[in-house]
């Protein structure tokens, strides 16, 4: 009985006695001198540098670039930002007609989702503005509207797949000129 008595007591003491979460703050309760200060600070800024979001990817892309025909490639892009990401993107197109077209943009990309809790990578639906040079190299004559290359822009829309929170894979589909429509997959990895 004397137990039951001492352990009720206990139990409405540790209850009482507890602070929540929210009012904890680790720094608090502690005093520091300047040294201390400028590890904390340093420390402060570690942590929000790590919100950064840096990415390469190569993949592969189709786009309606020839008279009548898909054209086949393989692309390469990185970027920088957090939420925002701003980078350059190239790819190189063949196809059987004989137009086969040098792509490089720079990219600037809006993702709708921000990083999850136990995720610090950008992923699920994002938007791409691309704009920049092609060039063309013809393996056949006949004419086309710019002899060596025009401005291209364009629009993307895609997904990206984080694995592991430095591994993803992204789909996109795009649209613009001079090349119509296209699409891409590609695979990269975040720092």
């Amino acid at each position: 009985m004397v137990s039951m008595v001492f352990f009720f007591f206990l139990s409405i003491n540790t209850a009482f006695s507890q602070e929540t979460g929210a009012d904890l703050d680790f720094y608090s309760d502690l005093e520091f001198d300047a040294e201390d200060e400028e590890y904390i600070e340093a420390d402060k800024k570690k942590a929000e540098k790590k919100k950064e979001d840096s990415w390469f990817a190569f993949g592969a892309d189709r786009s309606f670039y020839g008279l009548s025909e898909l054209s086949y490639g393989a692309n390469f892009s990185f970027g920088y930002g957090t939420g925002t990401s701003i980078g350059l993107s190239t790819a190189w197109y063949i196809n059987r007609e004989g137009i086969d077209a040098l792509e490089i943009n720079i990219l600037l990309r809006y993702y709708f989702l921000k990083p999850a809790p136990l995720m610090a990578a950008y992923h699920g639906p994002f938007v791409q503005v691309m704009a920049g040079p092609v060039i063309f190299y013809r393996t056949i004559d006949f004419s086309l509207p710019a002899k060596a290359g025009m401005l291209s822009a364009g629009i993307n829309a895609g997904w990206r797949f984080v694995f592991a929170d430095r591994a993803f894979i992204e789909a996109s589909v795009k649209g613009g000129y001079p090349y119509m429509f296209g699409a891409a997959v590609t695979a990269g990895v975040r720092f």
